[in-house]
């Protein structure tokens, strides 16, 4: 599966990852109170909408890069999970590898979709001319929705085929 060395360096590169989202996150939620933050850049344009639109699109990077070590952390600690009851390790390996995709998918969606949101309600109240678009937030969450939804339901089947791969079972009634 993974390897001990690739999965430590992803898991130090994962938490470092964590702690710069956490700080980006404290910084972005008093951007505000920085010095010069309410000086228009362009009609109701702030300078504070612009660093946190900026702060948003760094965390939203991130997030990217978050994914690329979850993958190898979570593949890790469930192959670790599964070693136990696991009779044909070869024919789980792909599963397990599925399965820590989808819980990565999962993850990222679930911390862009906040930052987004916020990001560009804060854009569409600070541009008059963009108040009367309210609605794109709302289609927006619709959006985020469903593709959570879509990576959780990938990840329930990935989950199901990976139990029954572990447990032996060969065929859909469940039978061994």
């Amino acid at each position: 599966m993974i390897d001990v060395n690739e999965m430590r360096a992803s898991r130090s590169t994962l938490i470092a990852l964590v702690i710069a989202l956490i700080v980006l996150a404290i910084v972005s939620s008093v951007v505000f109170d920085f010095p010069g933050s309410e000086r228009y850049v362009r009609d109701s344009l702030l300078v504070g909408d612009v660093i946190a639109i900026i702060l948003a699109v760094i965390a939203v990077g991130m997030v990217m890069a978050l994914r690329t070590h979850l993958i190898p952390v979570s593949s890790y600690y469930l192959g670790q999970a599964f070693k136990v009851h696991q009779k044909s390790r070869e024919k789980a390996i792909p599963r397990v590898s599925d399965l820590s995709r989808q819980i990565a998918n999962v993850v990222a969606i679930a911390i862009i979709w906040p930052v987004t949101i916020e990001a560009l309600t804060r854009l569409f109240d600070n541009l008059y001319a963009l108040a009367n678009l309210d609605w794109i937030i709302t289609v927006l969450i619709f959006v985020f929705l469903a593709i959570l939804l879509y990576y959780l339901y990938e990840g329930y089947q990935a989950l199901q085929l990976t139990l029954k791969i572990v447990s032996g079972v060969n065929n859909e009634r469940g039978e061994k």
